[in-house]
């Protein structure tokens, strides 16, 4: 399988397996998602999501790993480490709030950003994803 195809049908497990993305949309909106994502690669310490910044974009981690993080009481605390196939960002994306924490490359890795007008294109096109998810 060449290497894009390898990228797209692990991102395409990804979306099939995550709750929200799984269970409410159909083959044709998890391929738009996949057709308007942008591979992209991180290097190691590359910071992709600021913890209160304002921003829609979603993540699928196809290679590589992520660490999820916050601060408390000016401590560093590790909330979970990603791997592939993972998705993250997508709370602020679906309900257009700040970041909830901050999210660290922690080794080299390769991902699909959706950007969140796509998003919003493929909920805002059925009333019925709109109502599940808000």
């Amino acid at each position: 399988m060449p290497e894009q195809g390898k990228v797209m049908h692990v991102a395409e497990k990804a979306i099939s397996a995550h709750g929200a993305f799984g269970e409410l949309l159909n083959g044709q909106e998890k391929q738009f998602l996949m057709d308007h994502g942008v591979v992209r690669s991180a290097a190691q310490d590359d910071v992709l999501c600021h913890r209160q910044q304002l921003d829609t974009r979603v993540y699928i981690l196809v290679l590589g790993e992520v660490e999820v993080t916050d601060t408390v009481d000016g401590k560093r605390i590790v909330l979970a480490r990603l791997g592939p196939g993972e998705v993250f960002g997508e709370i602020s994306a679906l309900f257009r709030i700040p970041r909830i924490s901050d999210v660290t490359v922690t080794q080299p890795s390769v991902l699909i950003e959706i950007p969140g007008d796509i998003l919003e294109q493929v909920i805002s096109a059925r009333p019925e994803l709109q109502l599940a998810i808000t």
